[in-house]
Order: C-alpha cells, then sequence, then structure tokens
C-alpha cells in the first residue's frame, strides 16, 4: 500500500471511534505507533509499527513494555495477529512476552 492509501486507512480507523492511537517519541522523532480497539476484557492491539531506522536498538521493546505496564490498564487480555510469513515478527513478539493462543487458517476458493 500506498503511504497515502495507509494514512487514509488509519484516519477511517480512528474516525470510527473504535480505535485508538499511542504515538511514540524518541529525541523528538516519531519513532513508533500502536494502534489497538479496547473492549470490557480485552485490548486489540491491530498494528504496531517502529520505523525502520529505529529497530534493533530495543525501541519496539520499551513501547511494548510501556503499553503493557504504564498505559493499558491492568488485568487485561493483549490480542494481536502476526503474519506467518513473518518470522522477524513472530520473534520480536515471543521475546517480549506473547504467546501462542490460536491458529487462523485460509484456503482460496476456485483452486480446482
Amino acid at each position: 500500500m500506498s503511504v497515502r492509501h495507509l494514512a487514509e486507512r488509519m484516519k477511517d480507523w480512528l474516525e470510527s471511534g473504535d480505535y485508538d492511537a499511542i504515538l511514540f517519541e524518541y529525541n523528538d522523532a516519531l519513532v513508533a505507533y500502536a494502534l489497538f480497539q479496547q473492549k470490557p476484557a480485552s485490548i486489540y492491539l491491530r498494528q504496531f509499527f517502529v520505523d525502520r531506522d529505529f529497530r534493533r536498538q530495543g525501541i519496539g521493546r520499551c513501547a511494548i513494555h510501556m503499553l503493557l505496564n504504564d498505559i493499558f490498564p491492568p488485568g487485561l487480555r493483549i490480542t494481536l495477529d502476526v503474519l506467518t510469513s513473518n518470522p522477524a515478527g513472530k520473534a520480536f513478539w515471543h521475546q517480549v512476552g506473547f504467546q501462542h493462543y490460536a491458529l487462523t487458517l485460509e484456503a482460496e476458493t476456485g483452486r480446482g
């Protein structure tokens, strides 16, 4: 997706009122964001993004630590999706304490 398309999609999510976003800054630079949906007993972390120039510096781990310990209310279940084709993403989430809960499978119709 283009940056313009991503920005429009983010705007739609935020204007719907169903999602909130947190922006993370480091040395006056926007380095990461989290887009999430809070429900009474859980939070769905729809997107978590760290700018490529700031990856592998501990910023993502620090931001997740802040979300889980300082920003999100205590006692809630946090869920997120990681593509199976993203081994680095899966490794990151395991490193910050997330565990497998379910596996979603898919297929395409019309494949004979």
